[in-house]
C-alpha cells in the first residue's frame, strides 16, 4: 500500500478515473487488489518452496536406492 502523499494523490487519481464510485469505494477495491496480490505472492513463495522440497526428497530417495 501506499503512504503519506503519495497516497493521496493515488486516491485522487482514483477518484478522476473512477467518477461515479465513491471514495470508500475505491478505498475497498483498493485494498482488495492489494490483498489479492501478495496472497499471489504469497501462493508463488509457497509453491516455489514445495517443489523445491519434492525435488530434494526425489534426489535423497534416488540416492538410498542406488
Amino acid at each position: 500500500m501506499i503512504s503519506g502523499k503519495g497516497r493521496e494523490q493515488y486516491m485522487q487519481r482514483c477518484h478522476l478515473e473512477f467518477p461515479k464510485l465513491t471514495k470508500v469505494d475505491i478505498d475497498l477495491l483498493d485494498r482488495y487488489v492489494t490483498a489479492k496480490k501478495y496472497a499471489k505472492q504469497k501462493e508463488k513463495a509457497i509453491l516455489r518452496e514445495w517443489r523445491k522440497e519434492k525435488s530434494d526428497l526425489k534426489e535423497r530417495s534416488i540416492q538410498m536406492i542406488e
